[in-house]
């Protein structure tokens, strides 16, 4: 087994682009995947030293040390001991998955609760079935071309999150022969995606209809809400509360629906049953909340100071929901049922104490990779059905 390596020429650092949107440290793990393929290093050969490997590429021990952590979460190479790190075996290497982040989140925070709830169910099921992840963002073309190059064997990609018909589509065309699965939310044009493209989403509607159908029997009159987003999921909620309430035997004049707006100038407006407009005048940053927080709360205000307050109130979203169990606890409005979706916080749902449709985030992220090893028979939009969470 030879250990040695020849490391007198190493340059690093002039292959590093800073204008590029792939991390420094993703940069030099890329460079040492190449190293170990022009050098024709073999199994138990060893790799530069992590002090050796920053000062070549002109960064901290820390950024060296992320490189050289990808490499072994990917079982490309593993660690000895006070020894080094090493090539891996062929029977040690995984297969590969590629997720890709797309960061355009509208809620920055809950995505990344979202994102790493998704991820973990993913992480597990990669480990349990013996699948290497590969970590990119935005460079997802460059990324997987890099990869495709070295003769990794991709099994697929998981788009995290999936919101646009136009980047998937996109991801599709240039890469026709690899299976793409788009997990998280839904968006227009899911039904008309090409050949080679799957979804994982929640039962958005399927969880609206069971949290209205547990409400009808306790409430005399409902507001439905939303946030304005370019979304399919909060219709598809408001969807399914209006179906369960229906299924219930709510009449129609017994609830509204409102969309709440937030508008170029941050105030909060909102839209009732499709027909009217009323601007708060109030920011959504007002209280010092996050949006969809104080977007939950004005609204609340606005429901109490107008006279429209209902005996339940269902929410697209927990964040909704929480804003307004906010104002609820200050003005004590407590005869008013609040319901919420998602689950994200539970911490919060639960300390509120307030009814909300369970996602299994989790379970979406281990169906995603179910899919690209085709372990099961799934539909092309496979759905999954939320837990709704009742709460006093």
């Amino acid at each position: 087994m030879n250990t040695k390596f020849i490391a007198d020429d190493m340059d690093i650092a002039s292959s590093l682009r800073e204008d590029l949107p792939i991390p420094i440290y993703v940069q030099i793990k890329i460079f040492l995947c190449n190293y170990i393929r022009d050098r024709n290093l073999q199994p138990g050969d060893k790799l530069p030293g992590l002090e050796l490997i920053a000062a070549s590429a002109k960064v901290s021990l820390k950024t060296a040390e992320r490189a050289l952590d990808l490499l072994v979460a990917e079982q490309i190479c593993h660690r000895k001991p006070k020894k080094g790190t090493f090539v891996a075996a062929p029977s040690e290497m995984h297969k590969k998955v590629l997720l890709l982040f797309r960061d355009e989140a509208v809620f920055p925070p809950l995505d990344d609760l979202v994102f790493s709830k998704i991820n973990k169910g993913i992480q597990q099921y990669c480990s349990k079935s013996n699948t290497g992840i590969i970590m990119c963002g935005k460079d997802a073309s460059e990324t997987m071309n890099r990869y495709r190059v070295m003769g990794s064997p991709f099994i697929g990609a998981v788009i995290l999150p999936s919101r646009s018909y136009k980047t998937v589509c996109a991801l599709s065309a240039e890469f026709p022969l690899i299976p793409l699965i788009a997990v998280h939310t839904e968006f227009s044009g899911a039904d008309v995606l090409p050949g080679n493209v799957s979804c994982v989403f929640n039962d958005d509607f399927g969880g609206g209809f069971q949290l209205a159908a547990a409400f009808a029997p306790a409430a005399r009159s409902f507001a439905l809400c939303s946030l304005r987003s370019p979304e399919v999921n909060q219709i598809r909620r408001i969807e399914g509360f209006l179906h369960g309430l229906a299924e219930r035997g709510v009449a129609r004049g017994k609830f509204c629906v409102y969309e709440i707006i937030i508008e170029p100038d941050s105030c909060i407006s909102i839209r009732k049953d499709d027909r009217s407009v009323m601007k708060t005048g109030k920011t959504c940053y007002s209280e010092g909340l996050t949006l969809p927080l104080s977007a939950g709360r004005l609204f609340a205000e606005y429901l109490h100071t107008s006279g429209n307050l209902p005996d339940a109130v269902l929410c697209a979203s927990d964040a909704i929901a929480a804003g307004f169990m906010r104002y609820k606890t200050t003005v004590h409005l407590n005869s008013i049922a609040v319901a919420g979706y998602d689950n994200i916080v539970s911490e919060m749902s639960t300390a509120d104490a307030y009814t909300t449709v369970y996602t299994k985030y989790e379970e979406m992220g281990c169906a995603a990779v179910k899919m690209l090893l085709k372990e099961n028979e799934y539909p092309k939009i496979y759905r999954i059905s939320p837990q709704l969470l009742l709460r006093e």
